[in-house]
């Protein structure tokens, strides 16, 4: 796939990636661009529906710990 990086603009050396969804077991298929200059991943072809790979209860939407708890679990 050719086109430049959009983070670095680098418009080369890019290498793809193929890879399956495995934490939910949709098992879909995506291609992953890695870029030649800055080593950004790019998913070329987004699914047209993504609410079924970001559940409700997806790690991200959980609020992170409170700061004492962190500080605490540091060491």
């Amino acid at each position: 796939m050719n086109g430049a990086c959009a983070s670095c603009g680098a418009d080369g050396g890019h290498r793809l990636h193929a890879a399956r969804e495995m934490m939910f077991g949709l098992g879909g298929a995506f291609t992953y661009r890695e870029c030649g200059g800055c080593g950004c991943l790019e998913l070329l072809d987004p699914p047209a529906d993504p609410a079924p790979y970001y559940p409700a209860d997806y790690y991200s939407y959980r609020r992170p710990p409170d700061a004492a708890w962190s500080g605490w679990t540091r060491g």
